[in-house]
């Protein structure tokens, strides 16, 4: 799973140029793509022109809403963490958080990790 977890008020260009990234780099898995799901965790019920946005854009990518909470919990999961930051997470079928990458992250370098830890994989 690739999940984004961001701010629901502060979904910027930057935040959709991360959103366009994380599909891009499921597409070009390839024959991998089914393996590997989308999604994107924020901190508050998205607006109506947000909702629309995601809709249009991103319609098979699963959207949550998670508590202070949870969020602080990704944060505090890789140690010292800059809390003003968007993440991108990399998680396992089983749960386990392997890897975070800044928003502003080279696509390129993400897939080539998912290709890696998808040919040795032997769950999801």
């Amino acid at each position: 799973m690739l999940l984004y977890a961001g701010s629901a008020s502060a979904c910027d260009a930057r935040c959709h140029t991360a959103l366009y990234d994380l599909r891009q780099v499921r597409l070009a898995l390839g024959k991998d793509m089914g393996r590997v799901e989308t999604v994107l965790l924020l901190d508050g019920a998205p607006d109506a022109a947000l909702r629309q946005w995601l809709a249009d854009e991103h319609a098979v990518m699963t959207i949550g809403v998670a508590d202070v909470g949870m969020q602080n919990q990704l944060l505090e999961a890789f140690g010292r963490a800059d809390a003003s930051s968007d993440w991108i997470y990399l998680i396992d079928p089983l749960g386990n958080l392997l890897m975070r990458y800044p928003v502003t992250v080279e696509p390129r370098g993400v897939l080539k990790d998912l290709q890696r830890l998808l040919k040795w994989s032997r769950i999801g």
